[in-house]
């Protein structure tokens, strides 16, 4: 047939069409007639045809060698992937996060493979499952983004890969046929730390989880990381911030929460003492405080360091001069602005709190183009002083953004509970005694 310059394709179409309406007579079911078969086949190897070239335009390159993670375009998602060694355990993983345009985490997954594979190896399986969450979760237009050019130049080459690992990237080409389009994206470590830290935290599960518009909470922190890089400040001292985007599961909080916190609030005002005067001993301690003045992040560092050491958040003590007079203050169940209301509030708050601990993890500073900023990781843990004795649990972390005076423009809070999970904490009886 080759010989002849006959069609091979449409030879096996025709085959194909037969032995198919066979089956169907013998099966007594609806068949065409014959006379219509080859016209059939023409029609059915024209739109194999289309749907193979229309995916191979569609696969497109996008992108190589940044240093920092970046949002994708508006119609699309960004998978990043990454895989991890565990040499002791002779184990292996693969993590992946998608992605919005905004920033917002659609999903996360991770996997603890049975075998210690090659490092090529556990790259391309990350990437094949980074593929299938984002194709099972029915996203149809991807960009896939890792850590290792090498796999990534392999992926966007259009010869066959002859290397040992390459029947697996073989595999990753195919499946991302699946996509309406698919990009492929190289970004060094420092840009992938999301995904490189799900595939790390692959050894603690026991083979394979997905979180939800989510990531575990101690990812959480380069999770923000990523997302001030994109969005840089987000308020200033002076201009209000009317188009602030938090990621998905934490942003738009719904209303009835809001209703609910409002009510909470008041709640503890009628439970309050009625004596609102400060002790003079407090006044002038936040005298002190408010005569401190910075230079630089270091400084802001270093005061942040002392106001978690005495504990801030339980005993409502901080250092007011570092924040801008109009500073956003937000956290997953509300938002508001202005540095007295926060400390009201705290203050409020400090009387129902029963045996409180905060515990501060890590803090670090982060400069970008767009931002100086500070990154506080914590745990939260209480009884509260009301009649079912509820226990607060929340680990966190805060994330201070600075003007160029160095002043705290933002101090936005995130949880590793939902909105409405702190609500039903607050609400879940205990009735015991904290040394109980």
């Amino acid at each position: 047939m080759l010989a002849e310059g006959k069609s091979l394709e449409l030879f096996a179409f025709t085959t194909w069409s037969v032995w198919n309406q066979r089956n169907k007579a013998r099966l007594n079911l609806q068949v065409i007639p014959l006379h219509q078969i080859a016209a059939q086949s023409r029609e059915k190897l024209n739109q194999f045809r289309a749907d193979i070239h229309d995916t191979e335009l569609l696969v497109v390159n996008n992108g190589s060698g940044g240093s920092s993670w970046t949002a994708p375009q508006t119609e699309y998602v960004k998978v990043n992937f990454d895989g991890a060694i565990f040499s002791d355990s002779r184990l292996s993983g693969v993590g992946a996060v998608i992605r919005d345009s905004n920033g917002a985490v659609l999903a996360s997954c991770a996997e603890k493979l049975g075998q210690a594979y090659k490092a090529e190896e556990t790259e391309a399986l990350a990437a094949l499952k980074a593929l299938t969450l984002a194709h099972d979760l029915g996203f149809q237009n991807v960009v896939l983004e890792g850590d290792a050019l090498g796999l990534i130049q392999a992926l966007k080459s259009q010869e066959q890969n002859l290397s040992p690992w390459g029947l697996l990237i073989e595999d990753v080409k195919v499946y991302g046929k699946k996509f309406r389009r698919l990009l492929y994206s190289h970004v060094k470590r420092n840009g992938n730390s999301v995904a490189h830290n799900l595939a790390k935290h692959a050894i603690c599960i026991p083979d394979f989880q997905v979180w939800m518009d989510d990531v575990p909470s101690h990812i959480v922190p380069f999770l923000l990381l990523d997302r001030l890089q994109v969005h840089g400040p987000r308020c200033s001292s002076t201009t209000p911030d009317n188009n602030h985007s938090h990621s998905k599961t934490k942003t738009k909080t719904p209303q009835v929460l809001k209703l609910v916190v409002s009510g909470v609030t008041e709640l503890l005002r009628l439970f309050s003492s009625s004596n609102d005067s400060s002790s003079r001993l407090e006044k002038e301690r936040d005298e002190k405080r408010e005569e401190i003045e910075v230079s630089g992040i270091d400084d802001v560092v270093l005061i942040l360091n002392s106001d978690y050491e005495n504990a801030y958040f339980v005993t409502g003590v901080f250092t007011s001069s570092i924040y801008a007079e109009d500073c956003i203050f937000e956290d997953p169940t509300i938002r508001f602005r202005g540095k007295e209301l926060y400390s009201r509030n705290l203050k409020l708050l400090v009387p129902f709190f029963d045996c409180p601990s905060i515990g501060l993890q890590k803090l670090e500073k982060g400069i970008n183009s767009k931002a100086n900023f500070v990154l506080a990781t914590w745990n939260l843990r209480t009884y509260l002083k009301l009649p079912w004795r509820p226990l607060i649990c929340i680990d966190g972390s805060t994330i201070y953004e600075l003007d160029e005076e160095f002043k705290i423009v933002r101090h936005a809070e995130s949880w590793n509970v939902s909105a409405l999970e702190a609500i039903g904490q607050i609400f879940t009886p205990r009735f015991r005694r904290p040394n109980d």
